[in-house]
């Protein structure tokens, strides 16, 4: 640009490209889930932070989940009534970070599943009706719903919701061209489920036929 020159206004064509961009329905989507998302993360943490229930399941579960990531021998060493993918998953995430199974830490990760299992099936809601709102209305009634969540911090049921989300939002996703990954996709859902609480498992797998 030359000095003193006055800068060209934009162009219609790239205001254009900004309204369009502002309103495209995914920009729109991903702009209001996100919104939605952080109240839910704020109400969660305030949630699950303040609460401590009379009875102390949450205890006994990170006692076996401590005793698991330093090595112990699930169903010789440690009792325990929920299947082995629980374990795995958590034991193995609290021994590959190094962190400590403390409250705070399993805490802060029952509300990141709160929030997500809330979020995948407000996907799978908007997925099958096709409207943002009632997308945005099933992630609140699955995050209303899912308030159990706090009186049993690290019970194997959130791990439970979060496959059965993944699951639900899979299912409706209809591929077309990739119907086979869909459906190994939707039976390893299914199995970490039978593998977490045998009866939820079944019930999923006999809905599913």
């Amino acid at each position: 640009m030359v000095d003193g020159a006055t800068p060209k206004p934009p162009t219609p064509a790239t205001d254009n490209g900004w309204r369009a961009t502002l309103t495209d329905p995914t920009v729109v989507a991903v702009v209001v889930y996100a919104a939605v998302a952080l109240v839910a993360a704020v109400a969660a943490y305030l949630t699950i932070f303040t609460g401590f229930a009379p009875y102390d399941d949450e205890g006994t579960l990170l006692v076996t989940l401590n005793a698991f990531a330093h090595g112990d021998v699930l169903y010789r060493d440690i009792y325990s009534p929920y299947g082995p993918f629980y374990y795995e998953i958590f034991g193995g995430l609290f021994a590959l970070t190094g962190h400590a199974v403390t409250t705070d830490v399993s805490r802060s990760i029952v509300v990141l599943i709160w929030v997500g299992t809330s979020l995948l099936f407000g996907l799978a809601a908007q997925r099958l009706t096709g409207y943002l709102a009632l997308g945005v209305a099933g992630m609140l009634a699955a995050f209303a719903a899912l308030f159990v969540l706090a009186g049993e911090p690290m019970h194997p049921q959130g791990l439970c919701v979060l496959l059965l989300g993944a699951f639900a939002l899979l299912v409706v996703a209809e591929p077309r061209r990739r119907v086979g990954w869909a459906g190994a996709g939707a039976g390893a859902l299914l199995a970490a489920l039978t593998l977490t609480k045998v009866n939820l498992g079944v019930f999923a797998i006999a809905a599913g036929n």
